[in-house]
């Protein structure tokens, strides 16, 4: 253990954890356990073969996925509304599958459009 600074040109190899304040490479950190912090911060790649947890995952750029599953509640929300099929919360370039229903607060189809309802229709009174 030591209370100073640890400068090495070459790779240090531990069998053991190694704690610290901060951890600064001018080259790369490999790891084969896991990695554990506060903020990790990179202007390069993150790669995982495994799960990424976290609280927040944030980006300004774009999320893209080969295989997506949510098991609970999204929420998209967008800075303005979409007016046509390129712009807005989400856009899809293909088919979106759904098993369950659909609830809309307000719905537009455009295009060659087949909607079956199996519903009832209230009139009102007039």
């Amino acid at each position: 253990m030591t209370g100073g600074l640890i400068s090495a040109t070459s790779t240090i190899t531990s069998a053991a954890n190694i704690d610290g304040g901060n951890l600064t490479t001018g080259g790369q950190a490999s790891a084969t356990g896991n990695v554990t912090g506060g903020n990790i911060l990179t202007g390069g790649l993150i790669s995982a073969t495994g799960n990424i947890t976290g609280g927040n995952i944030l980006t300004l750029g774009t999320a893209n996925l080969a295989t997506g599953v949510i098991t609970t509640l999204l929420n998209v929300t967008a800075t303005t509304a979409a007016a046509n099929t390129t712009s807005g919360a989400v856009t899809v370039a293909g088919g979106v599958g759904v098993v369950g229903n659909v609830y809309a607060g307000g719905m537009y189809v455009g295009g060659d459009s087949v909607l079956t309802v199996n519903s009832t229709i209230d009139g009102g009174t007039f």
